[in-house]
């Protein structure tokens, strides 16, 4: 959890230098789940990652589907329980976030 958590938070202020912050709620809306990265030869989203799992493939906010579905093979890094303190840890760039910690 500690190793996901960290590797969020890192590539959202990765994404902020390499892709700039978005400025509408549309456009966060995309960034989130259109930016992506190779972790470990999966490709993850923000999305993928924050809500498949981190939040152990719970459905994110408006939708009506998990991130991963019952044959992909993502499923099987996610979180086995959801661990609600997780919402004190990341940092999604808002002025409202926590503070970045790094975490063992």
């Amino acid at each position: 959890l500690a190793f996901s958590i960290n590797l969020y938070n890192i590539m959202i202020r990765h994404a902020f230098i390499k892709v700039g912050v978005a400025q509408s709620s549309i456009n966060r809306a995309s960034f989130y789940s259109t930016v992506s990265y190779n972790v470990g030869g999966h490709i993850l989203s923000f999305n993928d990652l924050e809500h498949g799992l981190i939040r152990a493939n719970s459905r994110p906010p408006y939708s009506l589907f998990h991130p991963f579905k019952q044959n992909d093979p993502r499923r099987s890094l996610s979180m086995t329980k959801l661990d609600h303190r997780i919402h004190f840890a990341l940092n999604c760039g808002a002025k409202s976030c926590p503070h970045i910690e790094s975490f063992e």
